[in-house]
Parts: C-alpha cells; sequence; structure tokens
C-alpha cells in the first residue's frame, strides 16, 4: 500500500488543498498508460446583472449544484465575498469547487458584469469531457454572458518512463 499525496495551493483564496490517496501501486498503475482531462477556461464579458455575480452564497449553491447535476463527485468548496471599493462599487465573489475529478473556479466583478471560469475535469479511466462541456455550460448560461472567450486545452500524456518502470 503505498500513498500519493497532491498539494494545490490557489494563492487567490490563499488556501491549501490537500488530496492524499491510499492504494496499491500495482492495482493503480495496472493497465492504465495516461490520464485523459478536458480544461475549459473561459473570460465571460457583458454577463446579466444577477445575484451570482455578487453574492458568494448564490455563486456557491450555483456551483455546487451544478458540479453535482453534470454527474461530478464534490469533494469540498471554499467561497468567499468581496466588498466594494466604494458606496458605488458592489462586491464580487470568488469560489473553488474541489472534485474528485478536479475543479471548478469562478472569479466575478459586478462592476465589469464580467466572470472568469475555469473547469477541469479528468479521470485516468474514462473520458469525461462531457461532464465538464456540461458543466461549462451550466455556469455560462446561468450568468449569460453577451461575449466571451473560452479555450479548451485536452491534458493528459503518457506516463513518463520513470513512472511506468515503477509501477511495472
Amino acid at each position: 500500500m503505498v500513498s500519493m499525496q497532491i498539494i494545490i495551493y490557489d494563492p487567490a483564496l490563499s488556501l491549501f488543498i490537500l488530496a492524499i490517496f491510499a492504494c496499491d501501486r500495482t492495482s493503480f498503475f495496472s493497465g492504465i498508460r495516461h490520464m485523459k482531462g478536458l480544461h475549459i477556461i473561459g473570460d465571460l464579458h457583458h454577463c446579466a446583472a444577477s445575484e451570482f455575480l455578487i453574492s458568494a452564497k448564490a455563486l456557491r449553491a450555483l456551483c455546487v449544484a451544478a458540479c453535482r447535476d453534470a454527474g461530478l463527485t464534490v469533494l469540498g468548496e471554499h467561497f468567499y465575498q468581496f466588498k466594494g471599493f466604494d458606496a458605488t462599487q458592489i462586491g464580487g465573489a470568488t469560489g473553488a469547487v474541489i472534485l474528485a475529478e478536479s475543479h471548478l473556479a469562478i472569479h466575478t466583478w459586478p462592476e465589469r458584469n464580467q466572470a472568469t471560469l475555469d473547469v477541469y475535469v479528468c479521470n485516468v479511466t474514462i473520458d469525461n469531457s462531457a461532464k465538464a462541456e456540461q458543466l461549462f455550460l451550466r455556469m455560462a448560461g446561468a450568468l449569460r454572458p453577451a461575449d466571451s472567450v473560452v479555450e479548451r486545452v485536452w491534458r493528459g500524456k503518457e506516463l513518463p518512463a520513470s513512472i511506468a518502470a515503477i509501477a511495472a
């Protein structure tokens, strides 16, 4: 039995996330040559004014429900409500949902009607790209941007020879 640790630090949230997996090394790597993942990154412009841009509580509820509805496994979440700079601005919200399959991260700027959205869904045994697309579309549909810039990055490469040798 071996333990694998993944530590993620998000400076925007000042949050360390530690995931520890305990498994038998042979069964974990047996027959698996690479992980598969789709990373969708979106800049959403001219979003419809809504509570999702200004309320961390509403944004949290939307994000967690959207992840679950897409068939993903929510392990945890953290959201933060910003205060406005002055009496003329409403503060935005930021948050992340940690998934067994990876993550969703979002940041809003209500004073500009903008949001950034980051969805990454992966797995070593099946293709979860449809779930990533479903999640991204649900979130974008709720924020209703008039314009957006979206990039899709297909992630996953063959294991380096050194790791493949350890697994054998």
